[in-house]
């Protein structure tokens, strides 16, 4: 169907359009694999435009890949600028597939290919792309332009991250049952996120972020947005118990990289517990590959994920990672094989003290972290690309 659209136009090369629903400030595994995508399907002789949420190092690599790529500012309520800005990019594009990645760009993106089919160049294929957040259904949106309404006029097609991410919008109804559903594991980019092979490699990368600490210094690493369900107030607690625990209290520190609405109170909680002198709050970071580098342990505190980037990148650089059982983790990392997973009712103290027998080396970290490598080998964004692409091209 979509192939006979572009017998219309003297461009016979497939047309996609991807509104990445995400600032171009971010550089991430989704961004990385992202940028591969494009640059496999450039390769291939397919156009390509890219629109992002505002101007960044992300937005920069895709134009050096050759993508057009377009800045149009996205909010999860409807807004009429930017469903204007998108009815204008599909006019000027005429494409084939549009790729709507990111929850938070599927509304407005839905009522422009809407309004776009109305004036004759909406795309023949239209595929969404679900990741661990899922918006509420009572929040008022919902009210106005139902989700499973707009998947349904729009014939849209799904791709979930996982297995238990299509479950969990089963259980809340707004899984779009007309289209084609594929479950596509996100990929790591398993040659930027790569083991350090010496002390000094780590320094290397611990300088370059910033971090002027000794080597005999270890630090612990959470990579997770600043928002209530990562629980970083939990972690807070937990790293309080291990710096107790810890044989050196002042040789271990605890970075916390992300962004988000828990900025205020975790800082106001880091200065409560006197925890100033030991916790690094980085913000958001581009640099995360050197990030993960400079770690000796990588955490995961959080209760509920479908596929966990932050999981792989660290399994992917070597690290030992200790986590809280969840329908992710439970799957990914095997108890003493490389890695740690508690049982999802752990106690703060219970989790700090796992925490500190792995700073003290009574765990063999070193052995974990080495195995866990393997594991990530598995979810390259290679493959991710090659099944990205299979989901473009099925008739």
């Amino acid at each position: 169907m979509f192939m006979q659209a572009s017998n219309s136009f003297q461009d016979r090369r497939l047309r996609i359009v991807i509104v990445f629903g995400s600032p171009g400030t971010s550089f991430g595994s989704v961004e990385r694999g992202f940028l591969e995508l494009v640059k496999k399907l450039i390769s291939k002789g397919f156009r390509i435009a890219v629109t992002v949420t505002a101007p960044g190092i992300f937005v920069e690599e895709l134009r050096k890949a050759g993508a057009t790529v377009k800045i149009i500012t996205m909010e999860r309520r409807i807004n009429l600028r930017a469903i204007y800005a998108i009815i204008n990019v599909l006019k000027d594009y005429r494409p084939q597939i549009l790729h709507i990645n990111f929850d938070i760009a599927v509304y407005n993106t839905l009522v422009a290919a809407l309004v776009a089919r109305f004036f004759g160049y909406q795309p023949c294929k239209i595929v969404v792309h679900h990741h661990s957040q899922i918006a509420d259904p009572s929040k008022k949106q919902f009210r106005y332009l139902p989700r499973k309404l707009l998947y349904k006029l729009n014939h849209v097609e799904s791709v979930f991250v996982s297995t238990a991410q299509r479950e969990r919008f089963e259980l809340k109804g707004i899984v779009p049952y007309n289209g084609r559903q594929y479950v596509i594991e996100n990929g790591v980019d398993t040659v930027t996120f790569h083991p350090v092979s010496s002390l000094n490699e780590k320094q290397d990368a611990r300088h370059r972020i910033g971090l002027n600490l000794s080597p005999d210094v270890k630090v612990v690493g959470y990579v997770a947005g600043y928002r209530p369900e990562k629980r970083h107030i939990f972690l807070l607690e937990a790293f309080e118990e291990a710096l107790r625990r810890t044989q050196h209290a002042g040789m271990i520190v605890l970075l916390l990289v992300g962004y988000g609405s828990e900025e205020t109170r975790i800082k106001h909680e880091i200065v409560r517990r006197n925890l100033s002198q030991s916790v690094i709050m980085t913000g958001q970071r581009t640099d995360i590959p050197d990030i993960f580098r400079a770690l000796d342990v990588a955490v995961c505190v959080s209760t509920n994920e479908s596929f966990n980037l932050g999981i792989m990148e660290a399994l992917a650089t070597g690290l030992p990672v200790i986590c809280v059982a969840n329908s992710f983790t439970e799957t990914i990392i095997d108890t003493g094989i490389n890695g740690i997973v508690m049982p999802s009712d752990v106690t703060a103290a219970e989790f700090g003290t796992m925490l500190a027998s792995i700073i003290n080396s009574r765990l063999d970290a070193s052995k974990m972290g080495g195995r866990g490598r393997a594991v990530a080998e598995a979810f390259s964004v290679s493959r991710w690309t090659d099944r990205i692409l299979e989901v473009y091209i099925s008739a």
